[in-house]
């Protein structure tokens, strides 16, 4: 993964947290993770993939990063 911030490629090690549900009414999720080297905020939604019913932290596939 790579920061929006300052392009530094990193893993990821994310905390996930549900905040309600979308159009579709499928559970939507936020990860958020500091930068390991500029310490700004990293910040994505992601919904579960199609069978699921949650998402898991570590499991940034299709995440959606939100920029400033």
């Amino acid at each position: 993964m790579e920061c929006p911030s300052c392009n530094t490629n990193f893993h990821p090690q994310m905390w996930n947290f549900p905040i309600g549900l979308n159009k579709d009414t499928k559970q939507m999720y936020v990860y958020y993770q500091g930068c390991p080297s500029c310490n700004d905020a990293i910040v994505g939604v992601k919904v579960p993939k199609e069978g699921r019913s949650f998402c898991y932290p570590n499991d940034t596939d299709g995440l959606i990063l939100l920029h400033k």
